[in-house]
């Protein structure tokens, strides 16, 4: 088979765009694997509490803030949580977009 040729071709040979995986998701569940503290941005003093979390889908690696006084309380390691992803960072805190929901499917959030 050969190539198509002509003014209209273009459209023919063009592949489509790949698609990943990861973008459009918002919402993922993971094992937590350590419990972390960091500070914040501007205007939030004292230590903010986070997780590390490993991803069930891909097996990756993320950072994940725990909403709340006395989240992190709820949570050990090795739990199950559900977490949802916003698109820009929370808390002032770099490299953080994700926020525990769910652990052990039960709400933190109310």
């Amino acid at each position: 088979m050969t190539k198509p040729k002509g003014i209209n071709a273009a459209r023919k040979l063009k592949k489509p765009k790949s698609i990943k995986k990861d973008i459009g998701y918002n919402q993922a569940s993971g094992i937590v694997v350590d419990r972390c503290s960091f500070y914040g941005g501007p205007h939030h003093y004292g230590r903010l509490r986070g997780v590390r979390v490993q991803l069930l889908r891909d097996l990756s690696y993320v950072t994940a803030f725990v909403p709340g006084d006395g989240g992190i309380n709820y949570i050990a390691d090795l739990d199950k949580v559900t977490m949802i992803r916003k698109n820009k960072i929370v808390k002032g805190i770099r490299g953080v977009f994700w926020i525990v929901v769910t652990v052990r499917d039960v709400s933190l959030v109310s």
